[in-house]
């Protein structure tokens, strides 16, 4: 298993990964959101805001090695 870190991705895979990540991290805090109805309207949106906004930066720059490891913590779906 190697220890060194991928090189940085140019802009333009940089912005497709964060794109990717972000829309997956919107989509798992917005079900996430039904263990949290009592957060109101203000909460639901800063759950999934905060949660696109951390997929996003993770797979950026993590890259696959984020994919995998969301692909092996989530083996039931």
């Amino acid at each position: 298993m190697s220890t060194q870190s991928p090189p940085d991705p140019d802009s333009g895979a940089a912005g497709v990964r964060f794109g990717c990540g972000a829309v997956v991290g919107l989509a798992a805090g917005f079900a996430s959101t039904v263990s949290f109805v009592e957060l109101g309207p203000l909460g639901v949106t800063l759950l999934c805001l905060g949660t696109a906004l951390v997929f996003g930066l993770l797979a950026v720059r993590r890259g696959d090695r984020f994919w995998e490891r969301l692909r092996d913590w989530l083996w039931w779906v």
